[in-house]
């Protein structure tokens, strides 16, 4: 089966084909990418964990999937997978192609080369999306969770610094596997434009009676939030919070009265040379993986022509001190004002 799925929907998994006996077991690897609907889909599985169990689906995502992002005995993989009672699992966990993550990569090749040796049928899925939308999308997310060192980068230094050639690059290596479905994460190319009813066919599973009233755990904040987040990340001093602490309050706050300034989306802000700048670096890679149908060409045009000429990034008068503030309630008080008193 070819890796490039394009705009088609994709076939059900067929078996390895270095493989000599049948397989018993399913294996669907789900790894992303980020920000293509991943925490949502997580959602979904978790929330059905109980449901998909008595169909013979095994869920494996969150916490327990984690336990992967670490060197794990190959003996105790083959004993709790291929083990398992059930027919089919599925794994998912996309922090396995970004940059920086080569031993996590690796990591993820092997677990896949022992399951094949252990008799599973794996099949491998990953979901592209347009650079002009995942950059600006990703630099939001390191922004939010206060991640160094992008998370103190303004969008312009992101885009220069964040090498995603070689998060695609890894993608393609992925690809280039007889067992990988590369999908298009695009409204057009998804089944009923949605990442749900997709996902599912994709993987073969059916998902007729899933509950989908699943909370949005990780909403993409808007530019100025974006900015504040930024503001509030450059001036903390380091550990002054714990990350969950950090996003908790974050998130709380940007949707309290305290901060009611909400601008678009970060990829709506985009100036016409970044739009292009991100095209023409990275197009070719998108539509090789997706054979064609994921090309940010395709859509820069379009979007230079609504793009403001220059954005002026800003954080309304008050609010990072107001943060700041705020955020002492769970945080190293003395450390905090001294930030305060350093702003002036």
């Amino acid at each position: 089966m070819s890796a490039k799925i394009g705009g088609m929907l994709a076939a059900t998994p067929q078996k390895n084909a270095d493989r000599s006996r049948d397989a018993s077991k399913r294996v669907v690897l789900h790894l992303g990418m980020h920000k293509t609907g991943t925490s949502f889909v997580q959602s979904v599985l978790h929330r059905n964990a109980k449901k998909l169990k008595s169909k013979g689906v095994r869920v494996i995502v969150g916490s327990e999937s984690n336990r992967y992002l670490t060197p794990v005995d190959s003996r105790e993989v083959v004993d709790d997978w291929v083990g398992s009672e059930a027919h089919t699992i599925v794994y998912s966990n996309e922090n396995f192609v970004l940059v920086n993550n080569a031993q996590r990569f690796e990591l993820i090749q092997r677990l896949r080369r022992t399951l094949i040796d252990a008799g599973a049928d794996v099949a491998t899925v990953v979901y592209v999306r347009h650079a002009v939308e995942w950059l600006p999308s990703m630099w939001a997310q390191y922004v939010k969770l206060g991640s160094t060192p992008y998370g103190v980068m303004s969008l312009d230094e992101f885009i220069a610094e964040y090498d995603y050639g070689s998060v695609l690059a890894r993608v393609a290596e992925l690809a280039s596997q007889p067992d990988t479905i590369v999908r298009p994460y695009l409204r057009a190319a998804m089944k009923n434009g949605s990442i749900f009813d997709d996902f599912f066919e994709t993987i073969d599973v059916s998902a007729d009676d899933l509950d989908t009233s699943v909370s949005r755990t990780n909403v993409t904040p808007s530019r100025s939030q974006v900015e504040l987040a930024l503001a509030y990340n450059q001036v903390q001093p380091q550990g002054a919070v714990e990350r969950t602490h950090h996003v908790a309050l974050l998130d709380s706050f940007m949707r309290s009265r305290a901060y009611q300034d909400p601008s678009p989306s970060v990829a709506a802000t985009l100036t016409g040379a970044q739009i292009g700048a991100i095209a023409d670096r990275y197009s070719d890679a998108e539509a090789a993986l997706t054979d064609g149908v994921i090309d940010s060409r395709n859509i820069a045009s379009d979007l230079i022509e609504r793009a403001p000429e220059h954005y002026e990034a800003s954080v309304p008068p008050g609010a990072i001190d107001q943060y700041l503030q705020n955020m002492m309630i769970l945080s190293r008080i003395d450390d905090l004002r001294a930030a305060i008193d350093e702003r002036g």
